[in-house]
């Protein structure tokens, strides 16, 4: 099932809850005031009962007693058991640990007290559920925090604590305070009761302060609960047993139980809101998140990355659990500063830009997992709590490699084109002069005869000038642009010519050529001249570069195209690969620095390219140069392949 979503949905499904919220809220704190005015009218009117009307009424029904008593303890033991899940996923009130041992303590006692006879134990039990309630109630006035791990640890101390001092007054009743006298509660048993309803006060009065400071439902329930535990332990002292406000406080404490099981109902609908409304926002916003082209992270304040959408993982080669709960220098590289120096995720430089409270278009490098660079164009924007506290940052980046590649080959052409219309310009202006000069220098070698030391200074004249000369040609190759040419090559015939000429240098210097060409590639339509003077540049290179060792030449098809590999095990080409194809770089003392830089242009005017790198170290070192040809012609005749391997030493 789709529908189409509008810029507002997200909005309308993020508010949503908030507004049920308020809603909820009002209904809620109207129905609270009501039942506290409600159960403040009916303890009035059983005292006023009791002393003027029902003076002599009296009810001993011990199986009511027992099932009101019974309810109400398993009703608040099964709350307690509620309150500690719910607090860890952020639901139920302030301050559950002590609400929750209130709680276990107050239902084992009742239970306890509705399992005896009536008597000084049964009085006693009852009494000490509102000591041990009212206490933990009020120690929410205490600031201290539980530690988490120990939780639920003190929840179940409290519940076999409570347990072994209920069971125990069963068994030593002659160790108990005398409580009630000839049906009359003793002054013990008041003192108790009234305590403890002071203390479920303070409780509430606790509960109602921190309410006015959250804004949470939960603590406003509470809050009436304790309310009513306070009313009815304030009703005790005015009670005998049996009578009608014996009967009022036990009616108002199983009216604060039904108030903490409405807690359960109504926090149990609340979730389930919550779960449906954050069901639809979440696949709303995964929706988005998934389908973004760029990547986002969140940030914690501290630096952790929190959390990662689709496209970070995938251009980065991580897995989602290999970077949520890392630091953010996993993958942001520290060397790309920001303004002053300053790293903006550095520590210091994320707490900057949470005071700043956003970056934009920020030049950052991003580490893949394979150790890869990738150039980022970075904004951020910070995030805040409900107080205004800022906590975290939304990162979206943009990958710039594509941007980065298209730069540097506009720059690449326009710098070759620039350097091609200077190199034609002075090859055109320097060759003129040169031709006089040698034709000049032909007219003073006849005058000068047989002199030797005037033929000898000619002669080093005219090598230099044969120098000049090859250099000139060499700037008049690189400034041409090659035609298109419509020729069928058979590529291994070109690389078996190339070879043949350079067979009696190579053998002069003890340098083997070794051959792997499959014979039956493709013909490839280009320029054979130069194509030639690529592999000629190439292999003259590799000669120049070895006193003694191997060259290898090797030709093969390699998805859609067709791969020439020439490579050595030479000193190789240093670390500068970047700048091997730059017009006029070289390494060599009599250089030039064009032959490479006219080949990879060759090799482009043919729909291809030349790349070079370093062979590695277990192979033995030297320098591979790789080029690469598309296949735009394939006779229909050719149907398999064969490799044969020549070797020439």
């Amino acid at each position: 099932m789709t529908r189409k979503d509008t810029p507002n949905d997200l909005k309308t499904v993020l508010n949503r809850h908030e507004q049920v919220d308020s809603s909820g809220l009002k209904t809620l704190k109207r129905g609270l005031w009501l039942i506290i005015v409600a159960s403040l009218t009916i303890h009035v009117g059983i005292l006023i009962s009791c002393k003027h009307f029902l003076i002599t009424w009296r009810w001993a029904h011990l199986p009511t007693h027992a099932v009101m008593e019974t309810l109400g303890g398993a009703i608040a033991i099964m709350v307690a058991s509620l309150l500690m899940p719910m607090n860890r996923r952020g639901f139920g009130p302030s301050c559950s640990v002590r609400i929750s041992c209130a709680l276990v303590a107050m239902g084992l006692l009742d239970i306890l007290h509705a399992a005896v006879w009536p008597g000084n134990v049964f009085v006693w039990l009852h009494s000490l559920a509102t000591i041990a309630g009212g206490f933990f109630f009020a120690l929410m006035w205490c600031p201290c925090e539980f530690p988490e791990r120990l939780k639920s640890w003190w929840l179940g101390l409290v519940g076999v604590a409570t347990t072994i001092i209920g069971v125990g007054s069963i068994f030593f009743p002659e160790l108990i305070p005398l409580m009630v006298d000839n049906g009359t509660f003793t002054s013990t048993a008041k003192f108790m009761n009234l305590f403890g309803g002071i203390l479920l006060f303070a409780g509430a009065l606790r509960l109602y302060f921190i309410y006015r400071t959250t804004k949470n439902i939960d603590d406003l329930i509470f809050f009436l609960h304790c309310t009513l535990f306070g009313f009815a332990a304030i009703l005790f002292e005015q009670s005998k047993l049996w009578d009608l406000a014996w009967w009022g406080w036990h009616v108002l404490r199983l009216s604060a139980y039904f108030v903490a099981l409405w807690f359960v109902l109504l926090t149990q609908t609340r979730s389930e809101n919550e779960f449906r409304d954050t069901s639809v926002s979440r696949d709303y916003v995964d929706n988005i998140l998934g389908s973004m082209n760029d990547l986002l992270m969140v940030i914690k304040s501290d630096g952790a990355i929190q959390t990662v959408n689709g496209a970070t993982c995938r251009i980065l080669g991580y897995e989602e659990h290999e970077l949520v709960g890392e630091p953010i220098e996993k993958i942001i590289d520290q060397e790309m500063r920001g303004v002053k120096g300053q790293t903006i995720f550095s520590r210091v430089g994320l707490q900057e830009l949470l005071k700043k409270g956003s970056i934009v278009d920020f030049g950052v490098n991003y580490r893949a997992k394979s150790g890869e660079m990738i150039p980022m164009s970075l904004s951020g924007s910070t995030l805040s709590d409900s107080s205004g506290v800022l906590t975290s940052v939304v990162c979206v980046a943009r990958d710039l490699t594509e941007r980065k590649k298209n730069e540097a080959a506009l720059a690449s052409a326009e710098r070759e084109a620039v350097t091609g219309r200077l190199s034609s310009m002075v090859a055109h202006q320097v060759n003129n002069p040169l031709a006089a000069m040698q034709l000049r220098l032909e007219l003073l070698k006849d005058d000068v005869g047989d002199k030797p030391v005037a033929c000898e200074m000619i002669s080093i004249i005219a090598d230099q000038i044969t120098r000049i000369a090859t250099i000139v040609q060499a700037l008049l190759g690189y400034s041409r642009q090659g035609a298109k040419s419509t020729d069928e090559i058979i590529i291994p015939e070109i690389i078996h010519t190339v070879a043949k000429l350079y067979e009696g240098s190579l053998e002069s210097k003890g340098i083997n050529l070794i051959l792997y060409i499959e014979e039956s590639s493709p013909p490839f339509v280009g320029n054979a001249n130069d194509l030639q003077e690529v592999l000629v540049n190439l292999l003259e290179n590799s000669r120049q570069a070895l006193d003694t060792g191997t060259i290898w030449i090797s030709a093969q098809q390699n998805s859609g195209n067709l791969e020439i590999v020439v490579e050595d095990n030479g000193p190789g080409l240093g670390p500068n690969l970047n700048k091997v194809f730059e017009p006029y770089y070289t390494t060599k003392i009599t250089g030039t620095g064009i032959g490479l830089s006219i080949s990879k242009r060759l090799c482009k005017e043919h729909g291809g390219d030349l790349l070079a790198e370093n062979r590695s170290q277990d192979s033995g070192g030297g320098a591979l140069f790789r080029i690469v040809l598309p296949i735009n012609y394939v006779s229909d005749g050719i149907s398999e392949t064969q490799t044969n391997q020549d070797s020439l030493s």
